[in-house]
């Protein structure tokens, strides 16, 4: 969404959600992004979540995000140490496995 809203591609640093009222399957929402401040490359977002029918707030979430180039992701990428049985030491450690 921050590629639409500043013209830029951004990764996440910090998010906040707070949810109001449960997020339903197969109910229509309605997205609102604003950008906040921006300080060189860092951009302070705030979003809103709301039901389309009714209006009614459901969530809404406060985010830091940091204006990368392409070569963050293409860079990381070769840096990425070789999968062991499916995993890599990153998604053990997200998961708390923390054994080899």
């Amino acid at each position: 969404m921050l590629l639409y809203v500043v013209g830029e591609m951004a990764v996440t640093r910090k998010l906040n959600t707070d949810f109001f009222a449960p997020v339903l399957l197969h109910t229509p929402y309605l997205v609102g992004a604003d950008l906040v401040s921006r300080t060189g490359r860092r951009l302070e977002v705030r979003a809103e979540l709301r039901e389309e029918t009714t209006q009614k707030l459901v969530a809404s979430a406060d985010g830091l995000f940091v204006v990368v180039t392409l070569a963050h992701f293409t860079d990381a990428a070769g840096k990425a140490s070789p999968a062991r049985n499916g995993e890599n030491d990153d998604s053990r450690e997200a998961m708390g496995n923390r054994h080899p």
